[in-house]
């Protein structure tokens, strides 16, 4: 062992005798192992950057998409809520007839708005604003006098509509001292609406489907 210890290069001769070259060479290969793990790891983060930026444009896109899908949504439902109120208004003098009573006129924007101003003392300014912009307001007549009808168009009727038709004809009753129907048109109504055409609260004045297809 001394003589080892003196003389170094036989310490490495015996080594390679005893460890064999693999053994030897072991741990140049796990340096080696190790750099090109470290360069696969950093192939694999940047490939993995590149893959979260891609999934991140797809996001976007797709929430833009989305956005898009949205505005025509919201398009569409005005453009048949115009369709809506335009057949209505094609029909004020037959929807009297169609419910019993006899037409006499349309009020105007105009005429509501006289009819807040000088009996709606309190409503707010908002409120008196959504009543004059109501979407048809007709007065008839049956047998015992005149009737007002308070009616809101939409394609698919809802509780926004029957709220405002019932609300409407309250308020028709309280300025004139006459009856007041809530009347909702629509081609079909959600579940809430239905149930109060069932219950008799508000006449439903049911729209052609087919008025709405382009052919």
């Amino acid at each position: 062992m001394r003589a080892l210890r003196e003389n170094p290069e036989w310490m490495v001769a015996v080594r390679a005798l005893i460890l064999g070259e693999e053994l030897l060479q072991l741990p140049v290969r796990f340096d080696a192992f190790v750099v090109q793990q470290m360069g696969f790891n950093e192939r694999t983060e940047a490939r993995m950057d590149r893959l979260e930026s891609h999934v991140s444009g797809l996001n976007a896109g797709q929430t833009r998409i989305e956005a898009r899908m949205d505005r025509q949504e919201r398009d569409m439902s005005t453009i048949k809520g115009a369709l809506a109120r335009w057949s209505v208004e094609r029909s004020e003098e037959s929807l009297p007839m169609e419910m019993g009573l006899e037409y006499v006129r349309t009020l105007s924007e105009g005429d509501l708005a006289r009819l807040a101003r000088s009996d709606g003392r309190d409503l707010t300014m908002g409120e008196i604003r959504s009543f004059r912009r109501a979407d048809l307001v007709v007065e008839a007549r049956d047998d015992s006098g005149t009737v007002f009808i308070a009616l809101e168009a939409s394609f698919t009727g809802d509780v926004r509509d029957s709220d405002r038709a019932r609300r409407n004809a309250r308020l028709l009753t309280e300025f004139t001292g006459h009856p007041a129907i809530p009347v909702v048109a629509s081609v079909r109504n959600v579940n809430e609406v239905a149930e109060l055409v069932d219950s008799g609260d508000i006449y439903w004045y049911e729209l052609e489907e087919r008025d709405y297809v382009v052919e």
